[in-house]
């Protein structure tokens, strides 16, 4: 829309908005954050829409069909049934509005995106990209990435891979020259990713893979004291219950007997959804 817009275009084929409308409904209910990405660059969609009204309700209705369809999903996925409508993008979001739920997961300051998650993913290479051209900063790419920098700044929770999706962003927006200053923080990327690889992978992240596998090794009989123990270890070191698909029946039934659990039970059948936490984001 954009390139019709600069190229002075009356048009765009009714297909690219048909396809524009599913990317959108799909991006959403696939992790909610993705409208934060859209923020800035929707300028152009919208300057678009009010040159070609009728033409744009086809990007639209083809967004409205998609969510119902996703919705209908959701629904049959959750409750095997889809009487009973589950809307995941608004109960995630609904979730992770309220401090007092990502308080469970951990607050940040607003600068610990920028400061700190930034810098990491990146490590030397960050020196290429600093200062953005001037043709770089005019790029979609860099709306996409400045909007979703700044939306999710907003947000008191922020965890490094929340950005992961700025990494081809960030690399369609920088020019890697054959100079020598260029080669050395090249060069010095490799043992900089060695390092993150022990540190993030192994020391990090890496208890989470064997955690869900010695869960699955009990059943979901939570009369016996083994499973009360394990579900209040889980709950006393402030481990949410991962997804069904991870643990099967501990996530499905959601009814270990600690406290807490109770209470995320008696909200999952509030809500009908199961409540996606501020790790979901």
């Amino acid at each position: 829309m954009r390139k019709a817009l600069e190229s002075k275009e009356k048009r765009i084929s009714s297909y690219k908005l048909l396809l524009l409308g599913f990317l959108v409904a799909f991006g959403i209910f696939n992790r909610v954050t993705f409208v934060a990405w859209l923020v800035l660059p929707s300028i152009f969609v919208f300057r678009y829409g009010f040159r070609n009204k009728l033409q744009s309700l086809l990007a639209v209705q083809s967004f409205l069909f998609f969510c119902l369809i996703f919705i209908a999903a959701d629904s049959y996925y959750f409750t095997g049934s889809i009487n009973t409508s589950i809307i995941t993008p608004l109960n995630n979001l609904l979730y992770n509005s309220k401090t007092s739920n990502l308080a469970q997961h951990g607050l940040h300051p607003y600068y610990q995106h920028i400061l700190v998650n930034y810098p990491t993913m990146f490590g030397p290479l960050i020196f290429l990209a600093f200062p953005f051209t001037t043709n770089s900063i005019r790029s979609t790419s860099f709306l996409t990435m400045a909007s979703g920098m700044i939306v999710l700044s907003l947000v008191p929770h922020q965890e490094l891979r929340f950005l992961i999706p700025m990494v081809p962003l960030w690399a369609s927006c920088i020019n890697i020259s054959r100079s020598t200053t260029n080669k050395v923080f090249v060069v010095l990327w490799i043992p900089f990713n060695l390092g993150m690889l022990v540190f993030m992978g192994k020391l990090h992240q890496g208890g989470v893979v064997p955690a869900l596998q010695e869960l699955q090794q009990y059943p979901g009989n939570y009369s016996k004291k083994r499973d009360i123990s394990i579900c209040d270890r889980l709950h006393g070191f402030k481990v949410r219950i991962p997804r069904a698909v991870a643990i099967g029946h501990y996530a499905v039934k959601g009814t270990c007997p600690s406290h807490r659990s109770r209470e995320r039970h008696a909200r999952f059948q509030k809500h009908q959804s199961p409540l996606p936490p501020a790790l979901e984001l």
